[in-house]
């Protein structure tokens, strides 16, 4: 699985940083200079091999208590180890919503 973090934090390896330090933080034309590098890569060289997932038939706030400690806006869900799906903090919003009985 490769995630847009996976892909940009080679670029800007600092950003955290750089958001709650502005004195001392990189120069982002200089992080730009990264580009080439990793548009060069390959898929392998930065992807999860081992993400971690979800089953169809979980609960659905085990997949919410995971995002949320990992970070994570969308979880994979995988059926005896085929992917099926992905669950996405939005998808997680409406389904609570619904479940309560709002509508949007």
């Amino acid at each position: 699985m490769v995630t847009l973090r996976d892909v940009l934090l080679p670029l800007y390896p600092n950003y955290g940083d750089y958001i709650h330090d502005n004195v001392h933080s990189r120069n982002f034309v200089e992080m730009e200079e990264g580009y080439p590098v990793a548009l060069g890569g390959k898929v392998e060289e930065i992807m999860s091999r081992n993400p971690l997932t979800v089953a169809p038939h979980d609960p659905i706030l085990d997949a919410a208590s995971y995002m949320g400690l990992k970070n994570f806006r969308r979880i994979p869900v995988v059926d005896k180890g085929t992917l099926v799906g992905m669950v996405s903090i939005g998808d997680i919003n409406r389904g609570l919503f619904f479940e309560k009985g709002m509508r949007y």
